[in-house]
């Protein structure tokens, strides 16, 4: 599995994330703070072989928005975990 770099990075309303997937997985995605809570969970799926976009909409799990700063993406999946570094600026 891999994970891009979201795009755009710092943003504002959304950002975009590409996972590809060598083979068909069941996923785990989650956003945490830098304290290592988990502020987010946006899915926990069955995902195709291939490439998928995950869009992030900057908002914690009750839908507000969370604050300017630093979050961590992580997707994990039967063949592994990937964590990538996000910032959101309001």
């Amino acid at each position: 599995m891999s994970l891009t770099l979201n795009a755009p990075n710092p943003f504002g309303a959304t950002t975009a994330l590409d996972m590809i997937l060598a083979r068909e997985s069941s996923i785990s995605i989650d956003v945490f703070d830098v304290s290592g809570r988990r502020v987010r969970h946006i899915a926990s799926m069955p995902a195709l072989q291939g490439r998928s976009r995950i869009v992030f909409d900057g908002r914690d799990q009750s839908g507000s928005p969370l604050a300017s700063g630093a979050y961590f993406f992580r997707v994990t999946s039967n063949g592994g975990q990937v964590t990538r570094k996000i910032m959101i600026l309001r």
